[in-house]
């Protein structure tokens, strides 16, 4: 009697640190963290009137989009829902369809290892931004109602973990990182690497392309989707170090081979080549460039978002 006791008690106050940290500590830690730009971005997507461009994809895109060039170019509005490759696709996709009307254009600007990840996980990104957003949330499959709630309810309790972690950096002075929620300018595009120092250094690695066929399926069912409400996919490539990969040649050829190998060749932008930069064009990562290279990479991705559209 006395186990169950402790049982029941133990339960008990498991629910209520849940709760706490569900109404409490989550919400802090989303006023810090990257995934938390997601509101700004989200409320000017959904701000805008009429049909307007949606750029969607990792920090590839966060970083190295200029929104305000690209709806110069285009004439369209423009937004960018891009956070981190860590968000899942399918968590990308879901907050397109909750903004998007007829006539709007959508452009997945999709990180390599995108095409190897499964689509479908459940981790604590996706835990993230569903507390940010509850409408981010999609239909599990198979045991992922289990997965999602019992992710949900470890992720509360390190939550609880990063905001101590952040305040104590905070009190140390310590803590300068420039990947938080207030971190975007009014198009949703990522501003804080302005002025900084870059300190990208070029690795070399031996990698080869590799990707899942569930990945190519959701994408086209995506496609598939969006044309029957008369929204316009397209997929392109991210910018990155070209010379970062031992046999670039090889490593983007393949690239390109299996995104035209399973995606229309009518919803494709460009070829891998297009994107490619040198080193010193970089901020940080192999994905993201500096701030003053944003224009570059932009006139660079209409041109060959016009050359589809005109072709």
């Amino acid at each position: 009697m006395k186990l169950f006791t402790k049982i029941i008690a133990l339960t008990a106050a498991l629910c209520v640190f849940f709760l706490f940290n569900i109404y409490v500590i989550v919400p802090k830690y989303n006023e810090g963290t990257l995934y938390g730009s997601y509101t700004q971005k989200a409320e000017r997507a959904q701000q805008i009137q009429g049909p307007k461009c949606v750029f969607i994809g990792g920090s590839a895109t966060n970083l190295a989009l200029d929104s305000q060039k690209f709806e110069e170019l285009t004439g369209m509005p423009t937004c960018n829902l891009a956070i981190s490759a860590s968000v899942p696709l399918r968590t990308y996709m879901q907050a397109a369809r909750n903004c998007v009307r007829e006539g709007d254009v959508i452009i997945l600007t999709l990180e390599y290892g995108y095409y190897s990840t499964d689509p479908y996980k459940i981790d604590e990104a996706y835990i993230d931004m569903v507390s940010i957003d509850p409408n981010l949330k999609t239909p599990e499959k198979g045991r992922g109602h289990i997965d999602y709630y019992a992710t949900r309810f470890l992720r509360s309790f390190t939550c609880l973990n990063d905001v101590f972690t952040f305040q104590i950096k905070n009190a140390l002075s310590s803590n300068n990182t420039i990947y938080i929620a207030d971190s975007v300018d009014q198009y949703g595009d990522f501003s804080l690497h302005k002025g900084r120092t870059p300190t990208y250094s070029r690795k070399i690695s031996s990698a080869k392309f590799t990707y899942k066929k569930e990945v190519f399926s959701l994408i086209n069912s995506f496609i598939d989707e969006m044309e029957k409400r008369n929204v316009t996919v397209y997929v392109t490539y991210p910018p990155i170090d070209g010379g970062s990969y031992r046999n670039t040649q090889q490593y983007f050829s393949q690239v390109q081979e299996a995104i035209e190998a399973h995606i229309h060749q009518k919803n494709i932008i460009g070829t891998p080549f297009d994107f490619l930069y040198d080193e010193d064009f970089f901020f940080d990562t192999v994905y993201h460039i500096r701030y003053e290279n944003r224009e570059t990479y932009t006139t660079d991705l209409y041109e060959a978002y016009a050359g589809r559209c005109v072709g």
